[in-house]
This record gives structure tokens, C-alpha cells and sequence, in this order.
């Protein structure tokens, strides 16, 4: 099946005479909850990046402290021109970020998006995404988490990966996992993960080099591009918003879905690398996930299988029950109960009562329970 037109020559990536392709305008999507230290850290990053045609949206998730204010100040201290506003900015609004006064030739643009509530990291990705598409000019959007460090040359090779196959709609990235003191540890995931749909369950790839026999040895068994690093086609997203009332995880997935009714591939870049802290929101990291982060997975793994693969809610909804039991001998009792009541929300579609996570935002058209 060939992928439609539009899609494809929306993003197209035009060769110019003597036979250079431009460098096509990337936005950086990274949504901000509270962690400043965080975000300032991923920004810092972004202004070493190597490939200079990109700007950033930089959403701050109904933090409802002064976290917004250390991004803008860290920001302006990256050498980005910011440019602070509301979600219901106009486009004539964000056409024109501040010029910085004794700079002649400034950064690349910043538009910190001050939102009022925690719509989670879909709705984050959702508004940022909606912002983007008032300001315009940019076929390919870089989603990144805020606890991530890219690599100088990341950028570059996903852009260029994607000009070697324009079937690509997303693409992925080497993964590092990384300490919080920024101590670099071994590979987390090539690019993605793969899928047992009857189980709901992923697990990471792990190729580790770069090459591009490596990139299509990947590619072949990609189902889903990492969340943490997403680079994708601008149209795309724009057409395929994340579902909101699963608040976290399985974007990715929804995005796999949305990639191959298009026609399209996923893309592995293995000279693209990143590093990522990882679960810092929820009190999680990779040696050990917090029972919020448990909650949230179970949930939401049941909230798409329900929506997108119904087929397998029977044999899905076993292995949870399976999973509970194995978490109850490994971890305690407290990871098993969350897991089962994430499970049971998701199959009833209701969400419950979080406090550290503005409860009055998670709102899914279900019933509300507290925790």
C-alpha cells in the first residue's frame, strides 16, 4: 500500500540545484512538569545541536510553581530567543518572539507555553503540536522527553535518514539509559520496541552500533518508535492526536497504528543518540518503577487494547492478572495493587484521584474513583 500523496509531499524534503537537499525546518517539542534542573539540562543539549535549523516549543504542563520561570531563565541562558505566552496565543502572537537587544545574530526561537493545567504527556504533546501548527514552517517535529541529552549530531542524522527513505513518517533513535548525575550507562533501546498485541506487553531492541545495515536490520523488526525520542512527520501528528484519558504512555503505539494506515514505515537512525534519565515524573528510573508508573502503564495498556485491539482485552486482562501475581512475590504487594487497579480503570475507562497530579485535569468521561 502506497502512502498518500499529501503526506508525502507535505514533507517532502526538495533537492535544490546542483543536487543538495535543503535542510527542512525541525520543531523540539519537549513538555515540562516541575523538574526545571531537568528540562534546563535537556535544553542545554538542544543548543549544541549541530543542525541549526529547528526551533523549540517548550510546554510547561500546569506545573503551578516557579519551575516555568528557571526554563525561561536557563533558556536565555542557552542562547535561545524566548518567547513566553498562553495556549490560546494568537498566530500573529507567536509570529514574532522578542528580538534580544545587543544580540545581532540570535539563537534559535523558544515559545514557552504556560498552560494552565496537567493534561498529562499527551495533552502536553497535543497543545504543543496545535501551538506549532499557528506558528507553521516545519514538516518534521522532534518530540523529546524533558529528562533527555541529545548528542551534537542527532538531529542531523535523523533528518538525513529520513531523506534516504521518504517512506520513513517516524523515526527513532539510539537510546543510552543515564543517571541523574549525568553518568552515561549501557544501551536502553535501538531506536523502539517490539509488540506482543495479544499481551499488551513492548520490549526494547537492543542492536548496539551504526550503520546502515544496522538501520535496516532494526527497522525490520521495529513495531513502535521509543516515546522518549520521537522524530516524525509534522502532518502526521497534527492528524493523529494522542488520546488524552490515557494521560501517559502508549503514545508510541497509537502512533505505530497511525504510521501504518497511513502506508508508511517506521525509520531507525542509529547514528542519532540520545540519553535519558527516564520515569523522573513519577518517581520512577530504570532499576525500579514507582507504583505510580505502574498505575498509569496498567491503565493505559488496558484503555488501547479496549480501543484499538479489542480482540485481545481477554488475553490481555490474564497477563495483568499474571503480572500482578509475579509483582507481589518480586516487589510487594503495593506495585500488585497498583498494577490491578490501573487494570480495572482501564477496563471501566475512569481514572482516580492523584493530588500531586491535579486530579480535576484527568478527565476521561468515566467515573471518578479515589485512590
Amino acid at each position: 500500500m502506497s502512502a498518500p500523496r499529501s503526506l508525502l509531499d507535505d514533507a517532502a524534503l526538495t533537492v535544490a540545484e546542483g543536487g543538495r537537499v535543503d535542510d527542512p525546518h525541525v520543531r523540539l517539542v519537549v513538555v515540562h512538569w516541575r523538574r526545571a534542573a531537568d528540562t534546563a539540562r535537556c535544553l542545554r543539549s538542544l543548543a549544541e545541536l549541530e543542525y541549526r535549523n529547528f526551533s523549540v516549543i517548550v510546554v510547561d504542563n500546569g506545573s503551578g510553581d516557579r519551575s516555568g520561570d528557571e526554563v525561561a531563565s536557563a533558556a536565555t541562558g542557552a542562547g535561545f530567543v524566548v518567547h513566553r505566552c498562553g495556549l490560546d496565543a494568537s498566530a500573529a502572537e507567536l509570529a514574532s518572539p522578542p528580538p534580544v537587544e545587543g544580540v545581532a545574530t540570535p539563537g534559535p526561537a523558544l515559545w514557552l507555553i504556560d498552560a494552565p493545567t496537567n493534561a498529562g504527556y499527551a495533552g502536553g504533546v497535543n497543545r504543543a503540536v496545535a501551538v506549532s501548527k499557528r506558528i507553521g514552517g516545519a514538516p518534521w517535529t522532534w518530540l523529546l522527553n524533558a529528562d533527555l541529552v541529545v548528542a551534537p549530531d542527532s538531529l542531523d542524522a535523523l533528518v538525513r535518514r529520513c531523506q534516504h527513505d521518504p517512506a520513513i513518517a517516524v523515526c527513532g533513535a539510539r537510546q543510552y539509559l543515564m543517571s541523574e548525575d549525568g553518568e552515561v550507562g549501557g544501551l536502553f533501546a535501538a531506536g523502539g520496541f517490539g509488540f506482543w498485541p495479544w499481551l499488551g506487553h513492548s520490549w526494547s531492541i537492543r542492536v548496539d552500533g551504526s550503520s546502515s545495515v544496522i538501520d535496516e536490520e532494526v527497522e525490520a523488526r521495529l513495531a513502535g518508535v521509543h516515546g522518549a525520542a520521537v522524530f516524525a512527520r509534522t502532518e502526521l501528528l497534527e492528524a493523529t492526536p494522542f488520546d488524552e484519558d490515557r494521560f501517559l504512555f502508549f503514545e508510541e503505539q497509537q502512533l505505530a497504528l497511525a504510521v501504518r494506515r497511513a502506508g508508511l514505515r517506521l525509520g531507525y537512525a542509529s547514528a542519532a543518540v540520545v540519553h535519558h534519565v527516564g520515569g523522573t515524573s513519577l518517581g520512577s528510573g530504570h532499576v525500579r518503577t514507582s507504583e505510580l508508573s505502574r498505575y498509569f502503564m496498567a491503565r493505559s495498556r488496558l484503555l488501547f487494547t479496549v480501543r484499538y485491539r479489542r480482540l485481545a482485552v481477554p488475553t490481555v486482562l490474564a497477563y495483568e492478572l499474571f503480572h500482578a501475581c509475579v509483582l507481589t512475590v518480586r516487589d510487594g504487594w503495593p506495585y500488585a495493587r497498583a498494577t490491578l487497579r490501573g487494570t480495572v480503570d482501564g477496563l471501566l475507562g475512569r481514572v482516580r484521584h492523584f493530588p500531586a497530579l491535579e486530579p480535576s485535569t484527568l478527565t476521561t468521561g468515566g467515573r471518578r474513583a479515589r485512590s
